[in-house]
């Protein structure tokens, strides 16, 4: 029985060198559930939990050689897919979202009251112990009563967005509901960034502005996070647009990033290798296969499968004649003779 810092909730596990350890989470604060190592011992056979009944707030972990799968990541887009670090949080209406021209469209298909009943918003979770996101928004197709921009989702949420109201663009905040601070909009293009403070549960929300992408103007008040049961996560970000009049009105989103500081957002792609979290990898060889690959000439390159790839694409290569995948001790594990490759069920656990 382990019972210390709020600590619970998971299963056991063992490494390839035997080592046993736990995997549980932590109710922490408004960032939510939170995951906790914890070492794991044998007594009697039976599992013995943390370091005499505790749990370390740190541990002396040997560095792994392989990669991480993405918990969030900034988006420009322009692969016309969602990653999985998305969520939507209803059921998303396939009619009234689609990538155009490179942005994501988001489009009003019925009228709502506030952001927390509306459809097709688009979120990713926040981090501890400080995170920030930031996007790009165009409001040329907004319509009379429209709201738009980027939130920190909760049963308590705080945005930084723009509303039409009688023909005129504002750039509001609102916290917990009500509208805290306007600001005058005359161009079709604004930038939106929240910070989100977690350290030792300060649990705090700043909102920001921007005409350029470069000068950030702070706005409204700070958002006292809370976490509720009735939204039962953490806060996330999040894309969205509501109509309270008509619909049809869209707004674009040019991209979204994500990042402990503005200078450093986190993507999937990191040194030319790319985690995807899909149910392909996509390989492009190069524009003119021609001169980059002659005749029986081969060309490797590094990818990391997981769970959810099923297979692995070639394109940009005439008269491909086939494909290997090699696993990390040379050996050839798959071949396909197309310009596509099935992953074993092996590496895949399906």
């Amino acid at each position: 029985v382990l019972q210390d810092n709020g600590v619970a909730q998971g299963r056991v596990f063992d490494t390839p060198d035997g080592d046993w350890y736990g995997m549980f989470f932590r109710d922490n604060g408004s960032v939510g559930r939170i995951p906790y190592l914890v070492p794991v011992t044998w007594s009697n056979d039976w599992p013995v939990l943390g370091n005499n009944g505790k749990v370390p707030s740190s541990l002396q972990l040997a560095a792994s050689q392989e990669k991480g799968y993405g918990i969030v990541t900034s988006d420009e887009f322009e692969s016309g897919k969602l990653p999985l670090e998305w969520q939507w949080n209803h059921n998303p209406v396939n009619d009234y979202w689609s990538f155009e021209n490179g942005a994501l469209r988001l489009t009003n298909g019925r009228v709502d009251a506030d952001l927390v009943s509306t459809q097709n918003t688009l979120t990713q979770r926040s981090f501890g112990p400080t995170c920030l996101g930031w996007t790009k928004m165009s409001v040329k197709g907004m319509k009379d009563g429209d709201y738009a921009g980027l939130c920190a989702l909760q049963d308590l949420y705080g945005y930084v967005g723009v509303k039409m109201s009688n023909g005129s663009k504002s750039i509001v905040m609102v916290n917990a509901g009500k509208e805290v601070e306007s600001v005058s909009l005359s161009q079709d293009d604004v930038w939106f960034r929240i910070d989100m403070n977690f350290n030792n549960q300060a649990d705090k929300a700043t909102f920001y502005y921007s005409l350029d992408g470069t000068t950030w103007n702070a706005i409204g008040n700070t958002l006292s996070m809370k976490y509720e049961l009735t939204h039962f996560v953490g806060y996330r970000y999040g894309l969205f647009n509501y109509g309270t009049k008509s619909t049809g009105g869209y707004v674009d989103f040019d991209f979204f990033k994500i990042g402990e500081n503005i200078n450093s957002p986190i993507y999937l792609s990191n040194n030319g290798e790319e985690t995807v979290l899909a149910e392909s990898i996509t390989i492009t060889i190069g524009q003119k296969s021609t001169t980059l690959l002659s005749e029986n000439e081969s060309i490797s390159c590094t990818v990391s499968p997981n769970p959810a790839t099923e297979f692995i694409m070639v394109s940009g290569v005439e008269n491909l004649k086939k494909i290997e995948l090699v696993d990390l001790n040379g050996v050839v594990v798959a071949i396909s003779d197309s310009n596509e490759l099935a992953i074993p069920s092996q590496l895949t656990g399906k």
